[in-house]
């Protein structure tokens, strides 16, 4: 009883956290991709972003005033990256993907402040590190709302008959996000434009792939793991088990490969067959050894 309550309060403070971010793009006018972020973290209290090496990705700070934001740079792109952010021209929205999630991330943290005193409040106590998390993940799914809103995604998206890889790489192109990024805000979505349709991340370094899937929970859970040796587009094409919402796979498409160090990672897109329940994106995590 006590975790659906707990469940119940973070999807309160989601829902709402999302609302506000819908608000705000509607009242900046930004109507057209990639979204701009500087206008957007103003008006949400950040009086300085400071791009600088850090250990994490990101962190937000609140002042007497509002907050100021540090975003994790290599050095010789802090300049670059300051004079983006400040240009009228730009205003974040050509940063690198990673970049612009960041910041995202950290605006999201912004809404959980209340100032309607003379200094800000968290809205959420954190006593334990379950609570950190919890509101880890809310803010990464908020970022996700900011990045694609809804309403921009849906125009992109609304005319697909079947959802195709390369067509969705062009989609995370136009908004300047990851394609890990597009698929989980897919997925956040009400209904989708093709019910029989599905879209999943595949991304692995030789034999440590695992698919996996979401849970009604969100959790993820393991599925079947890519034999040693084995090649990830034959496999994710032809391996019988593949299965969404006990429906089976009846064709798959592969974006072009991309690589990160020694990772691989594919948009993989596939119509189903035996299932009316609405489809659940698989998610394919890495594992490393």
């Amino acid at each position: 009883m006590l975790k659906e309550r707990l469940s119940a309060l973070w999807k309160a403070r989601e829902d709402r956290a999302r609302s506000h971010v819908g608000h705000l793009i509607e009242r900046l006018g930004l109507t057209a991709a990639p979204i701009p972020l500087a206008p957007i973290a103003s008006v949400c209290r950040v009086q300085r972003v400071v791009f600088r090496p850090m250990l994490g990705s990101g962190a937000t700070v609140p002042t007497d005033t509002g907050f100021t934001m540090y975003v994790n740079c290599k050095s010789e792109d802090v300049n670059d990256w300051d004079a983006r952010f400040n240009d009228q021209s730009d205003q974040g929205r050509f940063l690198p993907n990673r970049a612009r999630f960041t910041v995202a991330h950290e605006i999201a943290h912004t809404l959980f402040y209340d100032w309607s005193a003379s200094v800000g409040t968290s809205l959420v106590p954190i006593r334990h590190h379950k609570a950190l998390n919890s509101l880890e993940r809310t803010c990464n799914r908020v970022a996700g709302s900011l990045l694609l809103p809804e309403h921009l995604l849906w125009q992109e998206i609304s005319e697909l008959r079947t959802f195709e890889a390369d067509q969705l790489v062009g989609v995370a192109r136009k908004f300047r996000v990851s394609l890990e990024t597009l698929i989980l805000r897919l997925d956040s979505l009400p209904y989708l434009p093709n019910s029989d349709s599905g879209v999943a991340l595949a991304a692995g370094c030789g034999p440590n792939l695992m698919i996996t899937r979401k849970t009604a929970s969100g959790r993820i859970a393991p599925l079947l793991r890519l034999a040693e040796g084995a090649s990830l587009p034959t496999f994710l094409a032809s391996d019988p088990r593949l299965l969404v919402n006990g429906g089976s796979v009846r064709s798959i498409s592969l974006s072009p490969r991309s690589t990160s160090g020694s990772t691989e990672k594919y948009v993989v897109t596939f119509a189903r067959v035996g299932t009316t329940a609405r489809p659940r994106f698989l998610i394919a995590a890495e594992l490393r050894a």
